[in-house]
């Protein structure tokens, strides 16, 4: 018996041809960021005194959002490979290359910073 296929996801099967539609289109790139929103506004809900309630779910989100980051970080590489090849030989404009390179540029530097606070904020401990 064979291994279950493993479903990929759609920036898997990428070729040159639809790179720009990757970042257009079908923008996963704004999904992304889209994602990054979304776990930013969960990890900077603050805590309300006294509340274990909120906190117990507050925390549940987080460990949710950070089960997601190698899924998502995998995303995140492959935007950034097929990038590269977009910005160079897709039929766009230089100013829309700039726009997109600075997303890129963006996006990244955002990875970081959720990446460092989900993983921080997952680390706390519900008051029992």
């Amino acid at each position: 018996m064979s291994p279950p296929r493993r479903k990929k996801h759609p920036l898997t099967s990428l070729n040159v041809w639809n790179l720009k539609n990757t970042f257009t289109e079908n923008d996963y790139l704004n999904e992304f960021v889209l994602w990054l929103e979304k776990a930013d506004n969960i990890a900077r809900i603050p805590p309300e005194p006294g509340n274990e309630q909120q906190l117990k779910e507050k925390l549940e989100q987080v460990k949710l959002l950070v089960e997601e980051l190698p899924l998502r970080q995998g995303i995140l590489k492959q935007l950034n490979e097929t990038g590269g090849p977009v910005l160079v030989s897709a039929p766009i404009s230089p100013e829309e290359q700039d726009k997109l390179e600075n997303k890129l540029k963006q996006t990244n530097l955002q990875w970081i910073k959720i990446g460092l606070t989900l993983t921080q904020k997952s680390k706390q401990k519900a008051v029992p």
